[in-house]
């Protein structure tokens, strides 16, 4: 009699476990999520203002040089010394503040779908699965909406002091002031763009005068009309995105939005640039800039056959601004599901291998829709389950604003040949001099003329790089210094990203959507009298 009951119930067992890998029954339902003018900038009520001073170049130079010859003979001193001081500073900031406004709305609405197995086709005790999906319905929109009130400017910082003298004895010695020139350190306005009050200022041309001209009108064109030196196109950055659906990964359905705004596009020759506004500029800046700029590049004689040529400055950049936005919308779609006694559990990725990513004991189970709950249904009393069914939406959202930045900055200074006939003695020696410099990538470095001799001088004369016979001057031989540029740069960025914003957090908005309980009903508990010491068998124990 024993064997026959169990034999009865591995059958019963056999068959009902058959009919529940074959019946099931689905239950969909559509949900409208949306939320609308949630900030762009962070959470409700924590704005993010853009605050960002950005440096494009700067450099400073700072340097004290003695050079020349002197000689004496029979107690007549012959021959010339310079000294050359100097100091430069110049660079260029671009600033941008503001940005607090802007928005995004977010539409998601998705078709979700269980998969249960019928009633009566597994047992108390045994492992039960549902299964879960979604699909996000036509309609689905990432909208936002760009700030207009923000401010961006460019300055040009410059500052320049150059004083050169010459000592020269002939019969007797006199000094001679050379250059003198004094700039004090100034931040220059190229332009100035505020779209929170309105105020616009730039350099133009009016009435045929150089001027700075206040308007409301975008975008602002150069083109170097009267040779301001300044070439290009400004204006204030506003993005439009175009959004789409990226179904890669069936657990994030996700809404990417992208877009770009090329803002900025301006060539600038510093020295016509300061030629040009120089009379603009109050003292003392302004008058100490016109006198630099009337002597940058030229000749000085100082009598004699001496006589230096110079070329002080020449400098300019280029810089193209595009402004860019990502914005990801990351949802999870959770099933949620509300049990009248705690039950056993594991949830497991159809999409990835069956992976478990969530196991325990509870009465409340949230999971992603896409992927399988498994859960033991309980073993003794409990002819139904009535499962509570709702659906949260859980999301990231990231807004990333950033610029595309291309830079192009050269600049050559302080570019000296000094010129020294020797026709008063037989025999001299000039030492070894050194003198420091910017190399290219803006490191000082030391260049070093060698030791100079009489004996080297005459055989070598027409050889030798800093040594050249000018027979149309005094008609005798001459010693050349050729120094600099002491600064040449050249600075070419084809692109650099530079991030304003990046920040991650949960949209607001999203209600969560509560549907009908499910039931859930198992075979009927076996029960024997007295044959195993339990009245009641569950799946999975052992008689």
């Amino acid at each position: 009699m024993k064997k026959f009951v169990i034999l009865l119930f591995l059958i019963s067992t056999l068959v009902f476990s058959k009919k529940s890998n074959a019946q099931s029954y689905t239950i969909t339902h559509d949900i409208y999520w949306a939320t609308y003018y949630q900030n762009m900038w962070g959470p409700n009520g924590s704005p993010f203002s853009i605050n960002v001073n950005l440096p494009l170049f700067h450099i400073e130079f700072d340097t004290n040089i003695q050079l020349g010859w002197m000689d004496t003979t029979l107690g007549i001193v012959t021959g010339a010394m310079f000294e050359l001081d100097n100091w430069l500073v110049i660079g260029s900031t671009f600033e941008m503040s503001g940005w607090e406004s802007g928005y995004v709305d977010v539409i998601y609405p998705v078709e979700t779908e269980l998969t249960i197995p019928n009633d009566y086709t597994f047992n108390p005790g045994e492992i039960v699965t549902i299964n879960s999906e979604y699909t996000v319905l036509p309609g689905a929109e990432l909208v936002s909406q760009f700030p207009q009130a923000g401010i961006i400017s460019l300055d040009l910082d410059f500052g320049f002091g150059l004083n050169l003298d010459a000592t020269v004895c002939l019969a007797g010695c006199t000094t001679i002031p050379i250059i003198d020139v004094n700039i004090p350190l100034d931040s220059i306005a190229i332009f100035y763009l505020n779209g929170q009050t309105g105020e616009v200022v730039y350099p133009c041309i009016q009435n045929g005068w150089i001027a700075f001209c206040e308007d409301d009108v975008l975008p602002i064109t150069f083109n170097n009309l009267w040779g301001i030196g300044l070439s290009g196109w400004i204006t204030l950055p506003y993005i439009e995105t175009t959004d789409y659906l990226d179904l890669s990964d069936p657990c994030h359905q996700q809404l990417i939005a992208n877009g770009d705004s090329n803002y900025m596009f301006l060539n600038l020759d510093i020295i016509q640039f300061l030629s040009a506004i120089a009379g603009l500029i109050p003292p003392p800046q302004g008058p100490a800039i016109q006198q630099f700029l009337g002597m940058l590049q030229g000749t000085y004689d100082l009598g004699g056959g001496i006589y230096v040529e110079y070329n002080l400055l020449s400098a300019w950049f280029d810089i193209t601004n595009t402004m860019q936005q990502d914005l990801t919308f990351n949802p999870t779609v959770q099933t949620i599901f509300s049990f009248p006694t705690p039950v056993e559990y594991t949830v497991t990725n159809p999409h990835n291998g069956n992976q478990i990513v969530d196991q325990g004991v509870s009465d409340l189970i949230a999971f992603p829709t896409c992927c399988d709950l498994n859960y033991r249904y309980p073993c003794y009393g409990w002819p139904e389950l009535e499962i509570g069914y709702s659906a949260h939406l859980y999301n990231e959202f990231t807004n990333h604003v950033w610029d595309s930045l291309a830079f192009t900055f050269s600049i050559e200074a302080l570019e000296f040949t000094f010129h020294i006939p020797f026709p008063f003695v037989k025999s001299y020696t000039i030492p070894e001099m050194c003198i420091h410099a910017l190399n290219e990538n803006g490191e000082s470095v030391a260049f070093c003329l060698p030791e100079i001799t009489n004996e080297e001088f005459y055989p070598n004369l027409q050889t030798k790089g800093e040594l050249a016979q000018d027979s149309t001057k005094d008609g005798g031989p001459k010693l050349d210094w050729h120094i600099g540029p002491l600064i040449d740069m050249d600075i070419p960025i084809g692109y650099i990203p530079i991030t304003w914003y990046n920040n991650t957090w949960e949209l607001d908005g999203f209600l969560d959507t509560i549907f009908a309980p499910i039931t859930m009903i198992p075979n009927p508990e076996f029960e024997f009298i007295s044959i195993v010491g339990n009245d009641n068998i569950c799946a999975g124990d052992s008689i």
